[in-house]
Formats: structure tokens, sequence, C-alpha cells
């Protein structure tokens, strides 16, 4: 009879030591997520409501995201190297379509006119507020042909008598906005119909790279200086430039 009272006493004992144990497991990790700065809402008098959880899951997934993209980033360029760098026969058609992607830039405007054309809203943003008044407007900007085409087989140099604003000649998608080595301040427009337009020598410009833009957008202005008293202007397609001055006149019939 004593030894089964013993035996029930050591049963309490033990479960009662095992409750302690887990009490003080549960206060150890309360006290390891407790954060000893305060939050936000602390410093106005509030308590948090809900813990950090959210958080921390948040930022494991942000860390799992970014792993697993670097590691896709990482096997598409073994993979183009390897194909390049590869004499097999079978993957000639391969090589030569990765060369082209990796060489030549990407369609936006003709992305984005078929975007346009088939969810009615433009792909990429444009500016409505950009489109100029002036419809007689022929050249991209107003002045006298300074240089012809033929001079220099790349483009036209248009030489305005005063301040004057300088657009598109045709709706695309801006791929470059910024300063050229050779012409300094510049805007490049890429055509839905694979050409490309250049304004080089500009005084300001009012667009941005990926932009959208339509025929006569304003993107950006020149007014004549001592330094620079001419804006440059190009057409080129296929890798060939154009007489800017015959692209007009073949728009205009058109």
């Amino acid at each position: 009879m004593n030894r089964d009272i013993r035996n029930v006493r050591k049963a309490i004992n033990k479960r009662k030591s095992l409750r302690r144990l887990s009490t003080i497991t549960k206060e150890k990790e309360t006290l390891d997520e407790f954060d000893p700065f305060p939050q936000e809402e602390e410093k106005h008098g509030y308590y948090k409501m809900f813990p950090d959880v959210a958080k921390k899951s948040y930022k494991a997934e942000s860390s799992t995201s970014f792993i697993i993209k670097g590691v896709l980033s990482l096997m598409l360029f073994m993979s183009s190297a390897l194909i390049l760098q590869s004499e097999s026969s079978r993957l000639l058609m391969v090589k030569q379509w990765t060369r082209s992607v990796l060489q030549e830039e990407f369609p936006f405007a003709k992305v984005n006119q078929w975007y346009q054309e088939t969810f009615g809203n433009p792909f990429l943003y444009s500016y409505d507020k950009a489109v100029t008044d002036q419809e007689d407007i022929v050249l991209p900007v107003n002045g006298h042909i300074k240089e012809s085409f033929s001079a220099n087989g790349k483009g036209v140099l248009i030489a305005p008598e005063r301040e004057e604003v300088v657009t598109a000649l045709k709706g695309g998608v801006i791929i470059f906005a910024g300063n050229d080595r050779l012409t300094d301040k510049t805007v490049v427009i890429q055509h839905a119909d694979g050409s490309q337009t250049t304004y080089g020598f500009l005084s300001s410009l009012n667009v941005h790279l990926y932009q959208a833009v339509k025929e006569k957008d304003r993107i950006g202005t020149f007014k004549p200086s001592k330094e620079s008293e001419h804006v440059y202007f190009s057409v080129e397609k296929n890798n060939r430039y154009l007489d800017p001055l015959q692209v007009i006149r073949i728009d205009d019939a058109k």
C-alpha cells in the first residue's frame, strides 16, 4: 500500500516537473521574440496588437525569391554562353537566335502598338500633355537645313533662328534620353515599323527612358547659342541610315 502511494507521488512530481519545464520553454521563446527597441507605435503611447511574425515570414520569402532569381539568372547566363561557344550544327539556329536577341534592341514600339490596339491603353506610360499645338510642323523642329544627308551620310543638321520646341516625327518609344558622346543631349525614339529617329544637340529634354510618345509630341527644346547652332536629326532602319527628308516625304504621301 505504501509502495503504491509512493509511486503515485512520484508520478505527480514528474508531471509537475514536465509542466514547469514547458512553461520555462514558452517564456524563453517569448523573450527571444521580444524586441528590446521600441517600435513606432510604442513611441506614441500605443502597443502592438500583432507580433512581427508576418515580417519574419515576408523576409524569408523575399530571401528565397532572391535566391531563386539569382540561380535562374545564372543558369540563363551559362546556357547562353555554352550555346554561343558550341560548334554543334544542331544548335546553329539557336545560336543565331541567341546572338540576335543579345545584339538587337528589343522592339518596344511594336509591342506597345500591339498592346494598345488589343487592349486600348498603351503598354508604356505616356504624357498626354506633351502634345504640341503646332500642327503645321514637318521637320521635328522649325528651321532651315544647314547640312544635308548627302554631306555626311547619316542625318541632317537643322538650324532654328530662335528657341524652338523639338517634336517626335512619329509615335514610338524612347530608348535613349541623355548625354551622347557625339551629339550631347540626345533623344532616340524606336518606332513600330522597326526604324528609329535620333534628335541631337538639344538644349533640354522633356522625356524619359521607355516613355511612349505620339507623333508631334514634345520631346525637348533647342535654343541657339555660340556653342550649338543646329539640331541633329537622323533616321535609321535595318542598321542603315536613311535620308530624313525622303522619309518625311514618303510619310506625308501616305
